[in-house]
């Protein structure tokens, strides 16, 4: 399994991107997990293959959320 290093610039975004999904918590249980995810990934300082496509889908939703 491949692991990818965060760099200052990723965490900002990681950050983006954990305190926008709370606009989203209370109606869904998934978004709290990829949250809890997220901050594994803050802590840890690194992301696997398969978070990464988590968080690519995420910043995704983020960037079409905020086109609106």
């Amino acid at each position: 399994m491949i692991s990818y290093d965060l760099n200052p610039k990723s965490q900002k975004v990681l950050y983006k991107l954990h305190f926008w999904l709370d606009t989203f918590k209370e109606s869904n249980g998934l978004v709290g997990e990829i949250q809890e995810t997220i901050w594994t990934i803050k802590e840890r300082g690194s992301y696997t293959d398969h978070e990464r496509e988590l968080l690519n889908q995420v910043r995704d939703w983020y960037l079409e959320f905020n086109k609106i």
